[in-house]
Formats: structure tokens, C-alpha cells, sequence
């Protein structure tokens, strides 16, 4: 119910029809709008709505586009491992020194003793790896010393 000499904006299509003047929906699918505002307030009400869905639209945007980079650049280290332990298997079919390698890394010749389990089988870069307090990849001993190993 309104009261009477109540103000509406009307926005739509105004037909003619027998004398008298009808506010209906247009026929193009466009919106119709009754309402208490006025016009300038109902075009700032539209306006409000069209930074809103702009300002979601380039945030989920922007997120779509970090999780599209996070899984192609996931999807490529995982082509690089691949082709990494690749290489390294064929550089062992191919004769590789396998004896040798560093049981971690596989890539290192074996250049520390560690001690007191005297196990050679790591190379140095891979022992400066190892967590702290370190330990022995073949017995899981500590280790207290290490001994650098020359091979001549």
C-alpha cells in the first residue's frame, strides 16, 4: 500500500493503451525498477553494485591466475625431477660409477667417513644437508665426527 502523493521511480517501458499510460517490464530482457528512491540514488545504488562485482571480478581473477601459475610451475619441477632422475639412471645404465656415488644425491662421488659408524656414503654437500643433530643415512647413528675422504 502506498499513501497518497507518495513519489516512485519507475524505470521500464511505458506503453499506451486505451487512453491510459502503463509502466511495464521492457520486452528486451532489460531490468525494471519501482522503487521509493529517486533516480539519482538508484543510479548510485547501481553504481555501488557495479564496483562490487568489478572489484570480485579482479580478485578472483588475480586469484585464478596465482593458482594457474602455482600448478604450471609445480607441474614443471615435476618434469624437471623426472627428467632428472632420468639422466641419472641412464648415466647409470650407461656404466656410470655407481659404486662410488653418494647414497643420497646419487650424482657425488663419496668424500666423507663418518664416525663412530665408519660408514663412507655421503658426499660433502650432501652431509652439510643432513638435519642437525646429523646422522648416518645407512645405520641412522648419530654421527660425532666426520673425516674427509681424498681419493687418489
Amino acid at each position: 500500500m502506498l499513501k497518497v502523493g507518495a513519489a516512485l521511480t519507475g524505470i521500464g517501458e511505458l506503453v499506451l493503451d486505451n487512453a491510459t499510460i502503463k509502466l511495464q517490464p521492457p520486452k528486451e530482457g532489460m531490468h525494471y525498477y519501482l522503487t521509493s528512491l529517486d533516480f539519482e540514488a538508484l543510479v548510485q545504488k547501481q553504481e555501488s553494485s557495479v564496483r562490487l562485482w568489478r572489484v570480485l571480478t579482479l580478485l578472483f581473477g588475480v586469484a585464478s591466475c596465482a593458482v594457474l601459475f602455482f600448478l604450471l610451475h609445480k607441474q614443471y619441477r615435476r618434469h624437471q625431477e623426472r627428467r632428472r632422475l632420468r639422466q641419472m639412471q641412464e648415466a647409470l645404465a650407461a656404466g656410470g660409477d655407481a659404486v662410488n656415488a653418494c647414497v643420497v644425491c646419487l650424482t657425488h662421488t663419496r668424500s666423507c667417513v663418518f664416525l663412530e659408524c665408519g660408514h663412507v656414503c655421503s658426499c660433502t654437500k650432501c652431509y652439510e644437508a643432513l638435519p642437525r643433530p646429523p646422522r648416518c643415512p645407512i645405520c641412522r647413528q648419530e654421527v660425532t665426527r666426520v673425516v674427509p675422504l681424498y681419493n687418489s
